[in-house]
């Protein structure tokens, strides 16, 4: 029998307790019929400081001990430069048609995959200048050419409306937070809205829940009772037809409405 992907998860300042959990962990493991492969196991000590060591790699996601995405972007970046490349030799053989559909089969799934986790940081504009180079490799344009437009003429979402659109679902599918009608009990016009957890520091304000909610909360009553295919559906025909270029043009839209 074979068990992938065992996480724990310790809040603790001292590592020796940590040492003695993952020492209770791996005799759980045995007395139940499990080995604990060490050479495959990873360890990383969060910290909430300006500095931090050690990197791991989780489902095909790599972040540090600061909690941070730029490793993993960094990755993404050497990848994607290799798929721009090929976009442009296709379209230059083949056309935009054929370059378009390498673009879905060897860009962009790579380049949106755990948007949901790292697509609010601030390193994540280096994917999206890569994707601006890409739909220019399609289209056969140079590097001066603006994008917005050709993102709609192509049906490709933007890496912003990417990461916005996997911060709806997420919610849409929880839907277990708080609600401002929870916390207090008079009949304001947003007590259906979610409460958004206030913080201190600026990294946690901008963290995926607290932007993920900021963003469902701005959008009409009647969507938040879609069922979740509708939903999906529903904000990707809007977001496709926006070319949204950072999450700040998100909540200046009239979006009353999306049906």
């Amino acid at each position: 029998m074979y068990a992938d992907d065992t996480s724990l998860l310790l809040r603790e300042h001292r590592s020796s307790t940590a040492e003695e959990v993952l020492g209770d962990a791996a005799e759980w493991f045995g007395a139940n019929n499990l080995k604990l492969n060490a050479d495959k196991s990873q360890s990383l000590q969060f910290t909430a400081g300006v500095s931090g060591e050690g990197s791991v790699r989780f489902l095909g996601v790599c972040f540090d001990a600061l909690g941070s995405y730029k490793e993993h972007i960094q990755n993404t970046r050497s990848h994607l430069a290799k798929s721009i490349y090929a976009i442009r030799r296709i379209g230059r053989v083949a056309g935009k048609e054929a370059a378009r559909q390498t673009y879905f089969g060897v860009f962009h799934s790579r380049a949106t995959y755990g948007v949901l986790l790292w697509g609010g940081s601030a390193a994540a504009k280096n994917i999206f200048l890569q994707q601006k180079q890409a739909v220019r490799a399609i289209m056969g344009y140079n590097s001066r050419a603006s994008c917005r437009e050709i993102f709609k003429d192509l049906n490709i979402l933007t890496l912003p409306s990417c990461y916005i659109l996997a911060c709806l679902v997420y919610i849409h599918n929880r839907k277990d937070f708080p609600t401002l009608g929870d916390v207090h009990h008079y009949n304001t016009r947003n007590r259906e809205h979610y409460t958004v957890p206030y913080h201190r520091v600026n990294r946690a304000m901008t963290s995926t829940n607290c932007t993920a909610l900021k963003l469902y909360n701005h959008l009409p009553k009647h969507m938040k009772h879609m069922s979740v295919l509708h939903f999906k559906k529903t904000m990707s025909t809007f977001l496709l037809s926006t070319s949204i270029y950072n999450v700040e043009e998100f909540y200046v839209m009239d979006t009353t409405s999306l049906l």
